[in-house]
This record gives C-alpha cells, structure tokens and sequence, in this order.
C-alpha cells in the first residue's frame, strides 16, 4: 500500500506544478539565466510570446560571449526573475 501512496504524492506534485504556470518577466524586471555554462542577469527591455529580450548588467558580458551587441534573447522557460 505504501507504493500506492508514494505515486499519489508525486502524481499531486505533478498535477500542481501542471496547473501553476510559471510568473513571466515584465518590462525591466532584472532576470538571471545560462549561457555557455556562466550565469547572467540582464534588464528586460522587450517580451514577446515564448520570450524576452535582456539587456546586459554586465558591460563586458557580450564581449567575453562573442556577441555583436549587449542584448540577447531568452526563452521564458530559461531564466528566473530575481528582482
């Protein structure tokens, strides 16, 4: 019986964590996220359907990337907003 009890339990957390979707990034919330295995934060500055577009805190952080320009863009499944 225990089995049985221990599959409703996760079964539960499923359903809850199903339910709740996930709060998405507004206008210059400040959110942190991955890229090429460093963390980042960056200030929103776009939202789009499926994503963001952040602008870099960190000066020098589209350098050491290689990319063109302070920003980028994130998947709302891909970063966690910290403030």
């Amino acid at each position: 019986m225990e089995i049985y009890e221990k599959i409703k339990e996760v079964l539960l957390v499923m359903k809850k964590s199903i339910l709740k979707p996930k709060k998405q990034a507004q206008l210059t919330d400040i959110v942190e996220f991955t890229r090429k295995e460093n963390t980042y934060r960056g200030r929103v500055i776009m939202l789009r359907e499926k994503t963001v577009m952040v602008q870099f805190l960190d000066p020098q952080a589209h350098i050491e990337l290689a990319y063109e320009n302070n920003k980028t863009v994130v998947s709302h499944d891909n970063y966690k907003i910290v403030r």
